[in-house]
């Protein structure tokens, strides 16, 4: 299997324009890849990215969405026996991610992101791992104004105190749902200035409330997620 090493832009090159045709009749394209990065899940190279994207069919057409996309890449080695086929299989990250999706989108939670359709297929000719896994979730379109970039640097005091509350209604919701994401960091968080309300994203570290064994809200919650009160630098860089 020939080498294929994950790169900066890599899957923008494969993604962009993709068309996507889920089982329920509608179809999606893919507009614009928000993020992108290289992820490992028990040894296995992949890849993953957030792109915005467009319903082409009735109902709804020009709807707006987020599509999240799982792909693995080859594993390969200077020993050609140490060599694997395309695994076929979702990875352990894109099983957590698309558990904790479907459960607290069944349990009506409004501060995650509602998960609308999955496809999981093999990976097309001319994809880095062809026949490997390639899983697609379709999800809701939230405001995308991410808390890592305006929280310390742009917000005030005031602000912060606001924000804190709408997350700490969000976080309480998601735990009393069921789930906690434990990808801690503003870079998971989403506001909307307007509404006031928090959104929490990225689900693949979500594990069961109820395995953690803390109450549904603590105050050090607040740090954890690097929103503690302080009147200098960013906890976190």
């Amino acid at each position: 299997m020939p080498a294929v090493e994950y790169y900066e832009g890599m899957l923008e090159e494969y993604l962009a324009g993709l068309v996507v045709n889920f089982d329920n009749g509608s179809t999606w394209i893919v507009d614009d890849i928000i993020s992108e990065h290289e992820v490992q899940s028990y040894g296995l190279p992949g890849a993953t990215a957030v792109a915005s994207c467009t319903k082409l069919t009735n109902p709804n057409e020009g709807m707006q969405g987020i599509l999240k996309v799982r792909l693995g890449l080859p594993w390969y080695s200077e020993k050609p026996e140490c060599e694997t086929g395309a695994p076929e299989e979702i990875n352990y990250l894109g099983l957590n991610e698309y558990a904790a999706l479907t459960y607290l989108t069944r349990a009506g939670c409004t501060s995650t992101p509602r998960l609308y359709k999955t496809l999981h297929s093999p990976q097309p000719e001319g994809f880095p791992l062809p026949g490997g896994s390639l899983l697609s979730l379709l999800m809701e379109k939230l405001p995308r104004v991410c808390l890592n970039d305006v929280f310390w640097f742009k917000y005030n005091l005031e602000q912060r105190d606001r924000v804190r509350e709408g997350f700490k209604k969000a976080f309480s919701e998601m735990r009393t749902c069921g789930y906690t994401n434990h990808d801690f960091g503003l870079h998971n968080l989403l506001w909307d200035d307007d509404t006031g309300k928090c959104y929490i994203i990225d689900m693949e570290e979500c594990r069961t409330y109820k395995e953690d064994g803390f109450p549904v809200w603590q105050d050090t919650w607040y740090r954890i997620w690097g929103l503690e009160k302080r009147c200098g630098a960013p906890p976190f860089r």
